[in-house]
């Protein structure tokens, strides 16, 4: 019995620390702007523990940010990046504007 529940915890902990990672990278919008040199981002992240147990609910990846923290007064595309985390335990989101511009 004490060998079968060993296997059993020693699956476990590889099944825990085995993760995955996806990263999408999505057009949102597009201007007749110039592209410009100058790129702006502006990301947050929220974690789920169990899928449950929310942290962080009030997240800024606004684009108007992103341009705020790239210098950007004419924005001419913005992006959104998902990065998707996962640890079996817990899920991480994090959502990134990425705005090119000048």
């Amino acid at each position: 019995m004490k060998k079968i529940t060993l296997v059993l915890m020693a699956v476990l902990a590889v099944f825990m620390l085995m993760a995955c990672t996806t990263t999408v990278i999505q057009p949102v919008d597009a201007t007749t702007n110039a592209t410009g040199s100058k790129v702006g981002e502006q990301g947050e992240t929220v974690r789920i523990w169990f899928g449950l147990f929310p942290f962080n609910w009030s997240i800024d990846a606004s684009a108007h940010k992103a341009a705020q923290n790239g210098g950007i007064s004419k924005i001419a595309t913005v992006d959104l990046r998902t990065v998707v985390y996962n640890a079996y335990v817990f899920v991480d989101y994090t959502y990134t504007a990425i705005v090119t511009g000048e």
